[in-house]
């Protein structure tokens, strides 16, 4: 039997891993060792609790450089991303323009700020591992080596918006490094139309153009663009039923049925990692489903559904 959302991880249930497993995470983190990570989760009591640990510390950073005769300094480093909702029929942005990120590093408030040269899928962004997506931020700010990403081709719904993301990395002296809650819709309506541009959409005709979310920290961005898209797609093709269901190893799966598309797929199921987004994210997104019937069992299967793994 498929879990209720009240049967769903809480946090006000949440079971926090003893010290020692805090340390582990933390060492596996610093070295972007994936290896321990699995291996932490697997011999885990409470595998949830574990990944709201990573979850805690997995996109911040922070790091010594010796200075000489000087004292060192300390930089702190955050990850952050921008959903980006593509139309149908719009390109791979393969090259996001150069010029984009000295935008958004003029909106951050001049910090060093870089960022991926493509824009990630969202199928992408949920493969990443925790080590990984540390290794990632560590490149993206000049402390670690580049990290090489598998990107591949993966199934979309036909004639409904893809989702994606822009990411990038700040980083700050002796301080953690602030994001601004507000002023963005300005530096956004440029990186609309530079990023039209580069996926080929033409808006003129159409109408229908890129549409970008706000530059958030990565966990509140990818909680963001779910619901973008979960909103996207209910325009498009009809959500009709939805359902969260329990995968293993404190994971997730979203699965939504369609209502619309003859002959097309009728059921999308989405795997959730629960480190990416903690306990407040999955929270978010059950809250946000509850506009439409929660449905007992939504079967992806055979050629009427899609699994984004």
């Amino acid at each position: 039997m498929n879990p209720s959302p009240s049967e769903l991880p809480k946090k006000t249930n949440m079971r926090v891993p003893d010290l020692q497993d805090i340390v582990e995470i933390h060492t596996a983190l610093q070295s972007c060792d994936d290896s321990a990570l699995s291996a932490l989760l697997a011999r885990a009591a409470d595998p949830t609790a574990v990944q709201e640990n990573i979850y805690r510390s997995f996109s911040v950073s922070g790091h010594y450089v010796e200075m000489g005769r000087r004292s060192p300094v300390y930089w702190h480093s955050r990850l952050w991303m921008i959903p980006v909702l593509l139309p149908p029929g719009a390109g791979a942005i393969e090259q996001v323009p150069k010029h984009c990120s000295r935008w958004i590093q003029r909106w951050i408030g001049m910090q060093p700020s870089t960022l991926l040269e493509r824009v990630l899928t969202v199928q992408d962004v949920l493969r990443l591992q925790p080590g990984q997506t540390r290794q990632l931020l560590d490149s993206l700010t000049g402390f670690g080596p580049s990290c090489s990403m598998v990107l591949r081709d993966d199934p979309e719904l036909e004639g409904a918006p893809r989702l994606g993301f822009v990411m990038g990395a700040v980083k700050a002296l002796h301080r953690e490094p602030v994001i601004p809650s507000n002023g963005f819709a300005q530096e956004a309506r440029k990186l609309q139309s530079a990023l039209e541009f580069a996926a080929g959409v033409n808006t003129g005709s159409s109408g229908s153009g890129i549409v970008l979310g706000e530059l958030r920290d990565f966990s509140d961005a990818l909680v963001q663009g779910i619901q973008m898209w979960l909103q996207a797609l209910h325009e498009a093709r009809g959500i009709g039923g939805w359902m969260m269901d329990l995968s293993g190893g404190g994971n997730l799966a979203l699965s939504v049925s369609f209502q619309a598309g003859e002959g097309g797929p009728s059921a999308m199921t989405i795997p959730l990692r629960h480190w990416q987004m903690g306990h407040a994210g999955v929270e978010m997104l059950l809250e946000y489903c509850d506009r439409w019937p929660m449905q007992s069992a939504i079967s992806p299967e055979g050629g009427r559904g899609i699994l984004l793994s």
